[in-house]
Order: structure tokens, then sequence, then C-alpha cells
């Protein structure tokens, strides 16, 4: 169905609901009116916002907000005290699944970064964060992997492709993918070692969440690198970068060329989410939030 054909049903639908019924509506028609302008080259693109930066929110108030700002969909981040892996039940995920459905809001993925956790609660916590994924209705769940120790990089390498060649069968029964995200100073650093842990582990469950920031600090061209991991890209994150210093900008603020990125996302047919990751969002995140929207559409749409 054409946008406009659908926006003009939820009109009708204003008039014929009840009062319950209405604000939703109202919410989901704001959502759609912004979302025609995200289209570039005759493609829809779809842009996110992870929900880990705002600091001591309730996540169902930052996607409420998310959705009111024009965001597509929302990076649920299982870090914060209200979304712990070891507190998550199905139930909560089936309220989740109906709220965002509700506000006109997508899950455009799942997140789990245990960067300060002891590997056995880690390893735990990330099986349960691909059922989480799946009780979410969500196919893509981002991990990172440990800080790499130099004197143990061997027996580091060894354990993980161990580890995700378990977790990736598992989220095979689930109809998960696994998107790692290459980091700086992490045992998949760069995008060589994401290219080799893919063909080590042999999955077609273990995919790329490739953050454009990190692959321009640690590869020598952002845009090859794009071209070089190709379909195994399942989902982006974006965020600023200045002299190649791992401190995530808002866009605008550093040195990527964001044309030349989109350009090389376009030739390789990337379809998936664009996700802001900025994680230092200070007292005014949807200051921050609406700022980003805007800067997307100006250099995408």
């Amino acid at each position: 169905m054409d946008l406009s054909v659908f926006i003009a049903s939820v009109d009708f639908l204003l008039t014929t609901h009840t009062q319950d019924d209405i604000l939703y509506l109202k919410i989901i028609k704001g959502v759609l009116i912004t979302k025609k302008h995200h289209i570039f080259g005759g493609k829809v693109m779809k842009f996110g916002f992870r929900t880990g930066g705002f600091s001591e929110w309730k996540v169902e108030d930052v996607l409420k907000e998310l959705a009111r700002i024009g965001f597509d969909g929302a990076e649920l981040c299982l870090e914060p005290a209200d979304m712990r892996p070891e507190n998550f039940s199905r139930d909560k995920a089936n309220d989740l699944r109906k709220f965002v459905g509700k506000i006109g809001l997508e899950i455009a993925s799942v997140s789990y970064h245990a960067d300060f956790e002891q590997l056995d609660q880690r390893i735990t916590n990330t099986f349960k964060s691909i059922d989480i994924t799946n009780w979410l209705g969500a196919d893509v769940l981002i991990i990172n992997s440990e800080r790499l120790d130099e004197s143990k990089k061997e027996e580091q390498w060894n354990d993980l492709v161990i580890r995700l060649k378990q977790l990736t069968t598992h989220a095979d029964n689930l109809g998960v993918n696994v998107a790692i995200e290459p980091e700086p100073l992490q045992i998949i650093g760069d995008t060589d070692d994401m290219i080799r842990m893919m063909e080590a582990v042999d999955s077609p469950n273990l995919r790329v969440n490739l953050d454009v920031g990190h692959a321009y600090i640690t590869d020598p061209n952002l845009t090859e690198s794009i071209k070089k991991l190709g379909s195994t890209i399942v989902h982006a994150h974006i965020e600023d970068i200045k002299d190649k210093i791992h401190n995530h900008l808002e866009l605008g603020q550093g040195d990527i060329n964001f044309a030349e990125m989109h350009s090389a996302f376009m030739e390789i047919g990337y379809e998936g989410y664009y996700v802001v990751d900025l994680f230092r969002l200070g007292d005014d995140p949807v200051g921050v939030a609406s700022r980003t929207i805007e800067a997307l559409r100006e250099r995408f749409t």
C-alpha cells in the first residue's frame, strides 16, 4: 500500500476509534508522516537510536521519545538495570512488543555488551540474550568480543571460536543472527579479524554489525571495509569520529565522509538499519536525539 494511502486510512480511524486508541493513532500518524522523508535514491532508509544512552530512563519512556522524534526503530540495550538479561522474562518481552507496536516503532535489534562482567556471567547472559531477541520478535543480536590480552591472544581467539560456534548453533534454532561488532583493542578489533572469525566459525548466523566509527579508526579505508564485508553486514552503527580517537560524536562533529560511506552501503545493497550509537548524551538526551535525526535527514534524504 502507498504510504499516503495508509496515512489517509489512519485519518479515517481517528474518526471511528475510541478515545483510548486515539493517542496511539496520532503517534502512528506522526511517525508515518516523518518516515515519508526517509528515502534516498528511491530506497527507504531506516534510522534507529540505541536506548542505552538514556541513562536512568525507563525503556518505555525512551521508546516513546524516539517515536515522537521520528526514528523508525530502536536498538534495545540489555545493560541498563531494568533490561538486564538475568531478570528479563518472556512476559516483559511480550509487553514491549505490544508497546512498540502501539507507538509505531520497530525493534531494530537487541544488543548486549558485557565489557565489565566476568566471563562466566558474560557467556550465560549472551545465551539468554539470544532467547530475549527471539522473544522480542527481532532477528539481530549485537555483541562484541572481550578486551584483547596480547600475552593470551591465541588462547583468547581459540576460546572465542568455540564459544561462537555454540552461540550460533543456539541462534540458528531461533532464527537469530549474532552480529559481532568489531571494536578497537578487542579480540575482534577490525574488519580483517571479523572476516577471519566468520571463516573459523563457519555459520550463516554469524554476521556483522559494522560500527562505522570503529572501522574508521581501525581500518585503512572505511568504504573499502564496507565493500569487503558486503552482505555479511546485517546492521550498522553510525556516529562521527575525530582524529581517529575512540570517542563517539554527533554527526558533523568529526571527520567521517558520510556521503562516501553511504555510497558504499548502497553499492553492496545494504537495506538494514542505521542505528545511532551515542552513549554520552549528557543532561539533554532528547535534544541530542532530535539533532541527530535532523543530521541524518540532511545527509541521507
